[in-house]
């Protein structure tokens, strides 16, 4: 687990610590600061399994030049990680106009070895998908989730046991559910698809002479239910949040999950259901970090810490803003055990209350 990081001279920070739980979650103001935590984790990552930061599987940082901070008030660059048991590993080089020096790794031996990293790009309905290959095979869904109904094909009748269950299996203070005897990766994917969308079940194949993958969903009609369906004609919310859904289901204790917007194209019931499965997640010993736009997320992981399915010290909560001189700004509200925020800085998930208040307020003389 990454307990921390600080950032020197890094993008749009100039000097940041960041502390880091076993659920993170990055809100705030586009282009503050949020993107950056998740790369500099992903960068740590490419160096240890690959030997390079910028350009990897996982994403492209452009050159050295790029990630050194507009605000800088020294040519280092440095990202300093605290690591779980209190091993150090740190990034760092000097810059003087375009040229690089001082390039210093510091890394331990093993570097997420089981991290998954979802973009906020992902793809959207598709009648095929790709077949990962072995470079990518079987580690992941995919930066897109490009790669979930191959995953789903292969290791969807894998026992995963039943520790993130929407109905609470295998927690004895959390009402039973009639599929809650099943401890398979696709019925538990199927129960949480199915808190975004009622009755739905998804189905995956391969064709491997194409060398490629396929979903398709069916839905509860009554007693009855219909025939398989194409993604293309179920909406984009399914495709988007299926592999957010693979990923955190199947992540073994210990693995590292990178998720940008989780709540893309869910309706606000949808996303709530997933701020409560993240929060499930990171409490099964996953670490889980999410930039996220939405407050129904947010309120899904507080309802969770209110509901006992996650402690409220495994979750951390930084807001980004922009000072007076365009420097990235982090508040940290914490989150108490009834699921409480104790400070809501100005922009954070505030707007619906200052829409309603103008809304309520009188029309001013001479509005139309």
């Amino acid at each position: 687990m990454i307990e921390g990081i600080e950032f020197k001279n890094f993008k749009c920070f100039r000097r940041q610590p960041i502390d880091l739980a076993p659920l993170t979650l990055l809100a705030g103001l586009n282009g503050t600061g949020k993107s950056s935590v998740i790369q500099s984790i992903i960068m740590l990552s490419q160096l240890g399994e690959h030997s390079y930061a910028m350009r990897g599987p996982w994403l492209d940082l452009g050159t050295f030049h790029d990630m050194h901070s507009y605000f800088a008030d020294d040519a280092q660059t440095k990202v300093d990680f605290q690591l779980d048991k209190g091993v150090p590993a740190s990034f760092s080089f000097t810059m003087k106009d375009t040229e690089v020096s001082d390039l210093n790794v510091d890394l331990p031996g093993h570097v997420f070895r089981a991290l998954t990293f979802l973009s906020a790009d992902r793809w959207g309905p598709r009648v095929t998908m790709p077949i990962a290959d072995d470079r990518d095979w079987p580690h992941h869904v995919g930066r897109h989730g490009e790669y979930v109904a191959h995953f789903m094909h292969v290791y969807g009748t894998s026992e995963i046991g039943a520790r993130v269950h929407p109905h609470g299996v295998g927690n004895a203070n959390l009402p039973s559910h009639p599929a809650s005897s099943s401890r398979l990766l696709r019925d538990q994917v199927t129960a949480w698809l199915s808190e975004i969308s009622p009755g739905v079940t998804p189905d995956f194949g391969m064709i491997p002479r194409a060398d490629v993958s396929y979903s398709s969903y069916r839905f509860k009609a009554g007693t009855d239910t219909t025939p398989l369906f194409r993604p293309t004609h179920v909406g984009f919310g399914l495709s988007y949040c299926l592999p957010v859904i693979v990923a955190l289901v199947s992540a073994a204790p210990g693995a590292l999950v990178l998720i940008e917007n989780p709540e893309a194209h869910l309706h606000p019931a949808g996303q709530t259901a997933m701020g409560r499965l993240i929060a499930m997640v990171a409490n099964a010993g996953v670490q889980v970090v999410v930039e996220t736009h939405s407050d129904h997320v947010l309120d899904g992981i507080r309802i969770a810490v209110k509901r006992g399915h996650v402690s409220n010290d495994k979750v951390a909560i930084h807001y980004f803003s922009r000072g007076e001189n365009g420097e990235s700004v982090v508040s940290s509200p914490t989150i108490d055990p009834d699921g409480m925020i104790d400070e809501w800085p100005d922009g954070f998930f505030d707007q619906g209350i200052l829409n309603m208040a103008e809304l309520g307020a009188p029309r001013e003389e001479g509005q139309s």
